[in-house]
């Protein structure tokens, strides 16, 4: 009889998390931030290169289709800066 409590506990607790859609947003919203760390400390050009590929994956993850294409331009910027041109495989 003990077993049904701990059934509904466990079953209750699944609920109570974040989506996996708010995860992949969160991941998102994290990469941003560490761009504009790596900005605001006056990063070299191949830094924010590198950077604003993160931002641009993890939108790509959050399957956030506007803020990919945002962030795909400003990684064609950020690299042309630095003198990296896209490399495709």
């Amino acid at each position: 009889m003990m077993r049904l409590p701990v059934i509904c506990i466990c079953l209750a607790l699944i609920g109570c998390g974040p989506s996996l859609r708010e995860i992949k947003d969160k991941v998102a919203e994290d990469a941003l931030r560490q761009y504009e760390i790596v900005k605001e400390d006056g990063g070299n050009p191949i830094d924010l290169c590198v950077h604003a590929g993160l931002v641009a994956a993890a939108y790509l993850q959050a399957e956030n289709s506007s803020k990919y294409s945002i962030w795909k331009s400003r990684e064609a910027a950020d690299c042309a800066k630095a003198r990296v041109q896209n490399l495709r495989y």
